[in-house]
């Protein structure tokens, strides 16, 4: 496809006006003008435009339009069309852009949107134009990856690069000189498989970069290699090509947890197998969001179908959590709010009246028929894989509760009772009878004993009464610092409010 139009951002993309950035926060723009000496134009910007008249030339910038044109004419940058801030919905929207791709008479899709800060890319991707960041180092390399444009520059050469990639006839070349390279590694010619991978990387074939990259971790110094792997890794890196940005997730995952998940999610979302297994794990094991399952299963499997092995055993352990949740949701009522299962709702100021709510009250204190009550409702819940374990009373020297002695009812297999991990330490004054509500107060009083029995393990977490759900929170919090694989939480009422 043929690109008809360039258009650029303006500040810290065409010219560098770190120095007055103080004045342009303030809106100093009389102040700006006088120091238009202090800026300077990004390195090899001149010698690209030199060379872009081809091509239609468009700065599109949230900078008003008298600073915009006064430094574009400072450093002598030609240009077609200027969009500058205007009232209405300004860059990340896409309304700028457009108007430049209609003021230049070209269609968006074949023009391309160079800027700096990440809202350019979003701004880019709206409005249907090839996005590529531009960075100057690789903290501002890193950041653009999720955001996942075309390309990242770190000088413009590179844009000409880009731009014959947008050519047939070399995108064939590319993939020619790579398929003639593992040719000759199969005859065991590795110094001219080397030869074919190196002028590949010269046309910017992200994949014969990336293979240079892990050649050199195996053998520093390969004959007509005279870069180093980083460089061969960060060049992959920036055409996006999915296994690097898999690896860097990979490198990152002691460290920085949060980069490692955004790097696992972009690799996934380009197909990396590997990426979408490790995404779904690092989902699994964050347990911060309600969605954790179906994200971790969607893409556990597309791992499956590209044939990544280890993917299979822990979609199947998945698709059996849903199927049993799914099962809860059948015959119980679902707090969303605290991801909670419940029979029905416990009534406080009708609790001597409501049958439901005595039933409650007496389960409390142990009475069989009770019990007896809700054991009829909840008998289904019970699987070979699942652990039991229940909320322990607010008394430390109460061990024995109703909703204790309902879950061991419910155990049809040894391996299942987990009703000894939860212990409470210090006993803390009842929330009914006025003690505080939050996790932090419980979880300064719970310890979890006998963690062999929930590592690893689908825990149905258990409770007589929820109200805020802080209880049940810090217990689940607890199991999965301990190693539960997931938690399902299941109370036999929840409070009414008025």
């Amino acid at each position: 496809m043929n690109i008809n139009a360039i258009v650029f951002d303006l500040d810290q993309t065409l010219v560098d006006t770190s120095k007055i950035e103080g004045f342009r926060n303030h809106q100093q723009w009389e102040d700006c003008y006088q120091h238009f000496h202090q800026t300077y134009m990004i390195p090899t910007v001149k010698e690209f435009l030199q060379h872009a008249r081809p091509w239609k030339i468009g700065v599109v910038t949230n900078s008003p339009h008298e600073y915009a044109k006064r430094l574009l004419e400072y450093h002598d940058i030609p240009y077609d069309s200027l969009i500058a801030y205007q009232h209405g919905k300004n860059k990340p929207y896409p309304n700028q852009l457009l108007s430049c791709a209609e003021e230049l008479q070209v269609e968006p899709r074949r023009s391309i949107y160079i800027g700096d800060d990440t809202i350019d890319i979003i701004a880019a991707k709206a409005a249907g134009f090839k996005a590529i960041g531009y960075a100057s180092n690789k903290a501002e390399i890193k950041r653009f990856i999720p955001f996942m444009p075309e390309l990242i520059i770190t000088n413009y050469y590179e844009i000409r690069q880009f731009l014959h990639q947008q050519d047939e006839s070399w995108k064939r070349k590319m993939i020619s000189l790579y398929q003639s390279g593992r040719e000759a590694k199969r005859r065991k010619s590795d110094i001219v498989y080397i030869k074919y991978l190196l002028e590949a990387s010269k046309m910017g074939h992200s994949k014969s970069l990336f293979t240079l990259a892990r050649l050199l971790e195996k053998n520093t110094e390969l004959p007509l290699v005279n870069r180093s792997k980083e460089y061969y890794y960060w060049e992959s890196i920036k055409r996006m090509y999915p296994e690097a940005i898999y690896l860097l997730g990979y490198y990152n995952e002691q460290n920085n947890r949060e980069d490692a998940i955004r790097f696992y999610r972009t690799a996934a979302n380009l197909g990396c197998p590997q990426a979408q297994y490790h995404f779904s794990k690092m989902k699994l094991s964050a347990h911060d969001s309600s969605h954790s399952l179906p994200i971790a299963y969607h893409w556990l499997e597309k791992a499956d179908i590209s044939g990544l092995r280890q993917s299979k055993l822990l979609l199947g352990k998945i698709e059996k959590i849903m199927g049993y949740e799914k099962s809860l949701n059948n015959h119980f009522r679902f707090d969303r709010s605290n991801r909670i299962f419940y029979i029905d709702h416990y009534h406080p100021d009708k609790r001597y009246e409501d049958p439901f709510s005595k039933n409650i009250l007496r389960v409390k204190d142990l009475d069989k028929d009770a019990i007896a009550y809700f054991m009829q409702k909840i008998t289904l819940l019970e699987q070979k894989e699942l652990v039991l374990c229940y909320v322990p009373s607010s008394d430390r020297e109460k061990k024995m509760t109703g909703i204790r002695k309902i879950a061991q009812l419910l155990l049809r297999f040894p391996e299942s009772d987990g009703t000894a991990c939860l212990v409470r330490t210090e006993t803390r004054e009842k929330s009914s009878l006025g003690g505080e509500r939050k996790e932090d107060t419980h979880l300064c009083t719970l310890v979890v004993e006998n963690e062999k029995k929930i590592i690893g393990k689908h825990i149905l977490l258990m409770d007589d009464v929820t109200t805020t759900g802080s209880a049940m929170r810090a217990c689940e919090q607890l199991l999965y610092k301990h190693g539960a694989f997931h938690v399902t939480k299941l109370a036999l009422g929840k409070t009414k409010s008025k």
